[in-house]
């Protein structure tokens, strides 16, 4: 009798893999059977690949085709990880063109059942109008924010309560005074008195000495070189679009500079803020898109819950002047006909829209609050009925009705007993099959194989699965 211990890669990989031995010298017409099996089961179960990785939609127009394309990073997922990277790509393919494209977002969530929704909503853009209890020497007359005493390093500011949008939107102002002042994005102050460059991860400013364009990355302000002297009526913009966050100075409606691009974080949120350095200074036609997802803490956890800032109002471009507004170095037209909006969501091939649930290859719809729900859940669960151990460089005595051929399968578990994911199995007494051997033979290299009862790999987590076999 000899033990035989196969055992697969420390790390995550797919259920087939090989064993090295010394000579291990297999007499004639012995027998071959499975004694245990620990299959640490990876609890990926949705494979992404050249086949099913990408999703196209398009958000204007009435046309069939698609006019941008999202693509999922090929891999292994479990619903949460496949739910991040739908949201992560749909929304990072949104870019800002045009007027129409602004304050879009993808949000993609499973219901109770199991079942996606894949939303796409519209934040308005609109004025930047933070609450009184929000500004600190500031004086807010009509959307013309200016301060009400001399400024005292950073104590003269105004900020949002809610948080600015994380995935394709503007936050945008005129200067009307070139005197010193900043706008930028952050999430804490170190000092509830103060609003600066270090509590903003990024932001654009003017030099209070030299009347110079200055950014902030990562809560560090730098000067633009080379240098720019900022004039009254630039625009400045904070612009988040294709994925990325673009610091950027419009004049006389082009592109003046890009102060800095950096890659976009859609988990992350961000509140507005603005501050004054000089008692001349002023900003005014604050523009921005709020997020339109709504958080509440209950017990000590944060929800999230979608909410519909888009209205039969505001959903196109209504009451919105982008005539005079820059949009990512073009000069935009007038808004578009509110009555054109569609949305067409394309799956690109059958295999993606059977992994996500859904039943046609196109969804189009002309509604104010679009909403793409799927026909059949996702399946969570990574856990075969049934689990077939083959052994591919063996010749056994086994056979597959599903095939009707001859297979090298040394067992078929039906049931396993399950700890943590891992799927445990023992045989008191093991089924020996015949090894089908004429002639003495030395086993070098062994393949193993774990298949469900599709003949699909399984996926296997770390440390690894163990396979005990019995050789007679």
């Amino acid at each position: 009798m000899r033990l035989i211990r196969l055992t697969s890669p420390d790390q995550e990989a797919v259920g087939e893999f090989e064993n090295l031995f010394p000579d291990i010298r297999v007499k004639p017409q012995s027998k071959i059977g499975l004694l245990s099996a620990s299959l640490p089961l990876s609890l990926k179960k949705i494979l992404i690949d050249a086949n099913s990785n990408t999703i196209g939609f398009k958000t204007s127009g009435a046309g069939v085709n698609p006019d941008a394309y999202a693509v999922l990073t090929d891999g292994y997922y479990n619903n949460g990880e496949l739910l991040a990277e739908l949201n992560k790509q749909l929304n990072y393919a949104l870019l800002i063109t045009r007027p129409s494209d602004i304050g879009f977002q993808w949000n993609c969530q499973l219901d109770s059942t199991n079942h996606l929704d894949i939303q796409y909503r519209r934040s308005p853009y609109q004025k930047w109008n933070p609450p009184v209890r929000n500004e600190n020497n500031i004086n807010n007359a009509a959307g013309t924010f200016t301060a009400t005493v001399a400024p005292v390093g950073y104590n003269t500011y105004i900020y949002t309560s809610q948080d600015f949008i994380n995935t394709c939107g503007i936050f945008r102002c005129t200067v009307l005074n070139t005197g010193g002042f900043i706008m930028g994005l952050f999430q804490e102050r170190a000092d509830s008195t103060l609003l600066g460059p270090g509590d903003m991860f990024y932001g654009i400013g003017i030099n209070v000495t030299n009347e110079r364009y200055t950014f902030i990355n990562d809560k560090i302000q730098y000067e633009y070189t080379p240098n720019t002297v900022a004039l009254i009526n630039d625009v400045v913009s904070i612009e988040l679009s294709g994925g990325e966050i673009h610091l950027n100075v419009y004049r006389a409606n082009n592109l003046l500079i890009n102060l800095g691009t950096y890659p976009l974080d859609i988990t992350e949120s961000y509140k507005t803020g603005i501050a004054l350095r000089e008692a001349l200074s002023s900003v005014n036609k604050v523009k921005w898109n709020a997020d339109p997802r709504e958080k509440q803490t209950l017990t000590g956890i944060t929800m999230e819950t979608y909410t519909d800032l888009d209205t039969e109002h505001n959903v196109e471009d209504f009451n919105l002047d982008f005539v005079n507004e820059p949009i990512v170095g073009a000069i935009p037209g007038p808004p578009p006909n509110p009555g054109a909006r569609w949305v067409l969501l394309s799956f690109y091939t059958y295999t993606i829209r059977d992994i996500l649930g859904f039943t046609k290859v196109r969804y189009r719809s002309q509604l104010n609050k679009h909403t793409f729900k799927s026909n059949n859940s996702l399946d969570s669960s990574n856990t075969p009925n049934s689990v077939v151990i083959e052994l591919p460089s063996m010749s056994l005595e086994s056979y597959d009705g599903k095939t009707s051929q001859r297979r090298n399968i040394v067992a078929v578990i039906p049931t396993l007993s399950q700890i943590n994911n891992r799927l445990t199995f023992y045989a008191q007494n093991p089924i020996m099959l015949d090894m089908n051997n004429d002639h003495e033979f030395n086993i070098r290299k062994l393949s193993c194989r774990i298949l469900d009862l599709d003949d699909t790999l399984l996926l296997l987590e770390k440390p690894g699965a163990e396979i005990t076999l019995l050789i007679s």
